[in-house]
């Protein structure tokens, strides 16, 4: 359900995601932060360790940091990929248990 908290945490994530890295300065700065965001988003199994940890105020709280942090297209294109990892990893954590993995055989 779109409306449920898990989902609606989800959105927030994303969204905040989507604006990420603006484009030298504090960008390395930036993706070392979203770096140990998305190694915390990756531990978790399940929607209550995401909300335990707080992941997407972590997220919205790193985008208010970096809003207008600059980089280069490289710095841009890591940060795009550990985002990605990051939506990939709450996507994961907040599939109902029984759902199999994307290219796992169903039983």
């Amino acid at each position: 359900m779109v409306g449920s908290p898990p989902m609606r945490n989800h959105w927030i994530i994303a969204a905040a995601l989507v604006v990420g890295l603006a484009g030298c300065g504090k960008a390395d700065e930036a993706i070392k932060e979203l770096d140990a965001i998305k190694k915390t988003a990756c531990e978790c199994k399940d929607p209550a360790c995401l909300a335990e940890k707080q992941v997407d105020k972590q997220v919205a709280d790193w985008r208010h940091r970096h809003e207008t942090t600059k980089g280069s297209q490289s710095q841009k294109d890591k940060c795009d990929a550990i985002q990605k990892e990051i939506l990939a990893c709450v996507e994961k954590a907040q599939a109902p248990a029984d759902e199999p993995e994307e290219g796992a055989e169903k039983k």
